[in-house]
């Protein structure tokens, strides 16, 4: 059996920074920066034992939810809010300032991710379409 070599690239590094997801590499350091540093709000993410299980859990979703819908635009909002996800996780991790690490290395992403989610059109990205 031939194993075929794969170049390491950015995503797997940061896959692995976050410990194998960007949603929880985020939710890490969401649970320890202020939430000023991520762009928006993010849910669930506090100091207590279970908030990052339970802001993994919810990002997760999200992703899942915006990934189920047939139109092309919600997937480029997936995409472009996993992308962000990771780039948070990766500086989080590897950044020796840990918080401020975070602050402007990931402006495009979250840039990326807001122009994503104003091409949709209202809720044709929703978690209940009908």
């Amino acid at each position: 059996m031939r194993m075929l070599a794969l170049p390491l690239t950015g995503l797997f590094l940061v896959v692995a920074a976050a410990g194998c997801s960007s949603t929880r590499g985020y939710c890490e350091a969401s649970s320890d920066c202020d939430s000023e540093v991520f762009g928006f709000e993010v849910d669930d993410a506090g100091d207590a034992e279970d908030s990052v299980g339970v802001c993994t859990a919810n990002q997760d979703a999200r992703l899942s939810a915006l990934r189920a819908n047939e139109e092309d635009e919600c997937h480029e909002v997936a995409n472009a809010l996993d992308a962000y996800f990771a780039c948070v996780a990766n500086e989080f991790a590897g950044g020796e300032d840990g918080c401020d690490a975070v602050n402007d290395e990931c402006d495009d992403e979250l840039e990326d991710f807001q122009d994503a989610q104003a091409d949709i059109n209202g809720d044709e990205c929703s978690a209940s379409e009908e």
